[in-house]
């Protein structure tokens, strides 16, 4: 790393972070990069990977201590240093498996679940034995939430589910997967709510795994729903408030996918400086001098908006400006590490590139993050 890095989510401020810092790069470098090529080969984790996390008191930092989570209280930037940690690694998927997991679907259980939900759930959860997987995205809508098919008709004490789900990282391990299903035909965004869909359920089907460009060690899938039967004691939150439960989530995990954005490139600009031939003509120079930069930008504005969380003042717009602007940058970056490499065989930074391709994509496009900061500006 730099020498000339300003204060950032990979400068540690206390003894407590760096201590936590350490225990996280020791979990990464003993039980997720000895594994990187058979998870490549087989197209996804392994299963052991939750528990390990777990075991190493690092899967749901948030979650109640009474069911084996962390049990919160330190602030986002634990989170964001554990993301940053794991896509040091030199890859984005199995990263993403854990945060898909542990940042973007649990707090959905520790949130909204009543208490019984929390007894049947949260246990296995918190300790690596269920995994989880949240389904929004459709064949034909992806970032238009409210524009979802799927549909969940109440038929007594059941709910009778009817769609597809596409692109759903974790779908084929997941033992529970948080599903946007619309209840009320009538209705667009008041008619959309989250049932939770366990995995043995009738008339649940998990697709094969998609081959897909990067994040080749997250399984992704697609989801069938065929008249499943789902118990309407699975329902999240109230009928016809899941859209805006999802709104309300989705800027801490936005922030999230930006620190996965930078934290990628950075691991790769780290690596293309360790290898890259001296002397360094002056046009690679610049465009590494431009590469530092622009990462040096992005993680000031990290640590901002890491602050604001933990001061309950971050809100949509500043998530949507870090992920749109992040994701970029890593892109940016990566594609520019591998140029000036000129080395093909470098499949370690081509992993990053092919990793970084999709970001821009999920958690809602980088043109839906750029409509939303606009309507902020009143424009």
């Amino acid at each position: 790393m730099l020498g000339v890095m300003l204060r950032s989510l990979r400068v540690d401020r206390t003894a407590a972070e760096a201590a936590f810092r350490s225990r996280a790069r020791t979990f990464v470098e003993e039980q997720v990069v000895p594994n990187l090529d058979a998870w490549t080969a087989r197209g996804g984790f392994t299963r052991s990977m939750f528990l390990d996390a777990a075991a190493a008191g690092l899967l749901c930092l948030d979650g109640p201590e009474s069911f084996g989570g962390g049990g919160g209280g330190v602030g986002f930037r634990r989170n964001a240093v554990l993301c940053d940690e794991l896509h040091r690694a030199g890859d984005a998927g199995a990263a993403w498996a854990l945060v898909t997991h542990a940042e973007i679907c649990a707090p959905y259980l520790w949130s909204l679940g009543t208490a019984e939900q929390q007894d049947r759930w949260l246990a296995d959860v918190c300790t690596g034995r269920s995994v989880l997987a949240i389904a929004m995205s459709e064949p034909g809508t992806g970032s238009d939430l409210a524009s979802i098919t799927t549909t969940a008709e109440r038929r007594g004490d059941r709910y009778v589910v009817r769609g597809t789900k596409t692109f759903i990282s974790n779908g084929v391990s997941a033992d529970l997967v948080i599903v946007a299903v619309r209840t009320d035909p009538t209705e667009r965004h008041r008619g959309v709510s989250l049932l939770v869909v366990e995995r043995d359920t009738p008339g649940f089907g998990v697709g094969r795994a998609l081959h897909k460009v990067g994040l080749r060690t997250q399984d992704t899938a697609e989801l069938f729903f065929d008249g499943a039967e789902v118990p309407a004691a699975n329902l999240l939150g109230a009928e016809g408030e899941g859209f805006y439960l999802l709104m309300r989530n989705l800027p801490r995990e936005r922030l999230v996918m930006a620190v996965a954005g930078l934290s990628l490139a950075q691991a790769c600009l780290d690596r293309t400086l360790e290898r890259i031939p001296r002397p360094v003509g002056q046009h690679a120079r610049f465009r590494l001098v431009e590469a530092a930069t622009a990462l040096q930008v992005g993680w000031t504005y990290l640590e901002r908006c890491v602050a604001a969380v933990d001061a309950g003042t971050f809100d949509g717009a500043d998530a949507a400006a870090a992920k749109w602007w992040a994701t970029d940058i890593g892109c940016q970056v990566t594609e520019t590490c591998f140029q000036l490499l000129g080395d093909p065989a470098a499949t370690d930074v081509a992993r990053f590139v092919d990793d970084a391709r999709v970001q821009p994509i999920y958690g809602g496009t980088n043109e839906i993050m750029k409509e939303i900061v606009g309507r902020s500006l009143g424009v």
